[in-house]
């Protein structure tokens, strides 16, 4: 399975306009807000408003030394979780959600070339990249949204050991230059797995209601178009992800 990391890149941004507010908003809904207890619009402005002027502040200091760009990452993360939490009535957020919103904003500035150090980038963590790292969903016994920041660093200084030699995803093998890398490669074949086993399951049920139901209550020609789209889909994906049914 061959990859080409500019396509990844370009796939994850389309259709997205190169803009820090849109991508603030794509990063907050990564942030799945919906599983915070009484999280509000209020909380919501809060935490975009502080993320676009903590990023407005760090890319006018560009181009950042290593070390300078791991303080600033902590320091963002951090005041990230103090706006959020600074409402009495919000569940307490923990640094499992700052890191993803904080690294999914970085990852979309990689991908637009707007940050172009990408070697200093970390890899946003949630469930997809624990299972890819540690084969599990939960490390130190939390999900990826509890995770302090000492798993944080832990996790992370993983991730650099692992792409120091080809790293293998799915049925994958590839070579990942930097970790922000990683994880778009992470991403893609994730995806595309995904897509394949919803393609797989749609194929089936449409042929369980032909074999079940009159073709005439069905409406034979939208059956017969859908089988083929998706059984066109199904080839398509089984090829790039090399599965067989």
């Amino acid at each position: 399975m061959s990859l080409d990391i500019k396509k990844i890149q370009s796939d994850f941004i389309t259709p997205m306009a190169c803009d820090l507010d849109e991508i603030i908003e794509q990063a907050y809904r990564d942030l799945q807000p919906r599983t915070i207890k009484h999280h509000t619009a209020e909380v919501k402005s809060a935490g975009s408003l502080y993320l676009k002027s903590s990023f407005e502040k760090l890319l006018d200091e560009m181009p950042l030394s290593d070390e300078a760009f791991e303080e600033r990452h902590h320091e963002i993360c951090e005041g990230f979780l103090e706006t959020v939490n600074a409402f009495p009535y919000i569940e307490k957020q923990q640094y499992g959600k700052a890191q993803k919103v904080v690294n999914i904003i970085f990852k979309f500035l990689v991908a637009y070339g707007i940050y172009q150090n990408a070697d200093q980038c970390h890899m946003p963590i949630d469930s997809f990249a624990l299972r890819w790292l540690t084969g599990k969903d939960r490390y130190n016994g939390r999900s990826w949204s509890n995770l302090s920041y000492r798993d944080y660093k832990e996790l992370q200084q993983m991730i650099l050991e692992k792409i120091k030699a080809p790293i293998v995803i799915g049925d994958c093998e590839v070579i990942a230059k930097n970790r922000v890398e990683a994880d778009f490669y992470v991403w893609y074949v994730t995806k595309a797995q995904s897509r394949y086993r919803d393609a797989t399951n749609a194929l089936k049920r449409l042929r369980e209601r032909l074999s079940y139901d009159d073709a005439s209550c069905v409406g034979e020609k939208t059956v017969t178009a859908a089988l083929s789209e998706l059984e066109a889909l199904r080839q398509e994906l089984a090829k790039l992800l090399k599965q067989d049914n």
